[in-house]
């Protein structure tokens, strides 16, 4: 599906008053939601925008596509649970904003989440299912160390989050790292090869300890990073890929741990801050978002 340049085209909220009155922003829009996926496409027929002259030609299509906007919605709503992080009416801190806090500390809670040694209970819960989504085939996770804001050597930068330890793959103890960078605005991209800096290091580390290291890159739509040797050597994970994968994790644990109601604040804040998901208005959420949500089992 296509993503980029969809973010603001893609909210209908407002569209008739947005593009009602200009032809050419209209047939803009019409472009861009054409080439966002086969329900869309079929959804606006064959009229060809490009040959358009008058807004009616395009406006009874994307008044249908408004319908299917808000029927998606709604029956995204019904299938979360009322208790779901992204049902709370507020996140963490309250109505304000962990991101204008600080830049650091949506990080800082991510770490403290991964720690096993901090009071949260869910132990390795975390740490484990972010390797697996990283393509570590790992166990009994041991000697656990996190750190943030990771200064890396001979001035390659600094990594938002560094985790390594030992574990037992399926055939001996090894020593692992976990490198996980996170871009937490739309249109924030990687520097210049940043993260071919950041393999650099990674390179060397493995070497050095014969360990295995694996990456994840997190945005809010879970794009792909291009200052990269290899798009392999980092999963790419958006912000709802992270609430669905330690929710998931969290709901599955019994006894409850006595950091789940923290767990559940903080995953509060991350939609609302960077996914764009607004309970209050779930039907403004861009298609794409609507899509992503049903891909990831957010609502099961």
């Amino acid at each position: 599906m296509r993503r980029s340049g969809l973010r603001e085209a893609d909210n209908l909220n407002d569209y008739l008053t947005a593009y009602g009155t200009n032809l050419s922003r209209l047939k803009q829009l019409y472009g861009l939601l054409y080439n966002s996926g086969p329900e869309i496409k079929a959804l606006l027929g064959e009229v060809d925008s490009s040959n358009a002259t008058d807004i009616d030609d395009l406006l009874p299509q994307l008044r249908a596509l408004r319908e299917l906007f808000i029927k998606k919605s709604e029956t995204i709503a019904l299938k979360l649970s009322e208790d779901h992080p992204v049902m709370m009416p507020f996140g963490i801190l309250g109505e304000l904003s962990i991101a204008q806090l600080h830049e650091t500390v949506h990080t800082k809670m991510l770490a403290w989440l991964l720690d096993p040694k901090k009071s949260h209970g869910f132990g390795t819960t975390f740490l484990q299912a972010l390797l697996s989504e990283s393509g570590a085939e790992l166990s009994h996770l041991t000697e656990v160390q996190v750190r943030t804001e990771y200064t890396l050597s001979s001035g390659l930068g600094r990594l938002d989050i560094f985790v390594f330890g030992k574990g037992c793959d399926p055939k001996q103890t090894v020593d692992w790292g976990l490198w996980i960078e996170i871009k937490s605005k739309q249109t924030t991209q990687e520097g210049a090869n940043q993260l071919k800096r950041y393999e650099h290091h990674r390179s060397g580390w493995s070497y050095s300890t014969g360990g295995q290291d694996y990456g994840i890159f997190l945005t809010p739509d879970g794009r792909l990073p291009k200052s990269t040797d290899g798009i392999g050597l980092w999963k790419a994970i958006s912000h709802i890929n992270l609430i669905q994968i330690l929710w998931r994790e969290a709901e599955n644990l019994h006894p409850k741990p006595l950091g789940l109601e923290w767990l559940r604040l903080y995953l509060s804040s991350v939609a609302k801050e960077y996914t764009g998901i607004n309970t209050n208005s779930l039907e403004a959420i861009p298609y794409h978002q609507l899509i992503e949500l049903e891909k990831t089992n957010l609502c099961h």
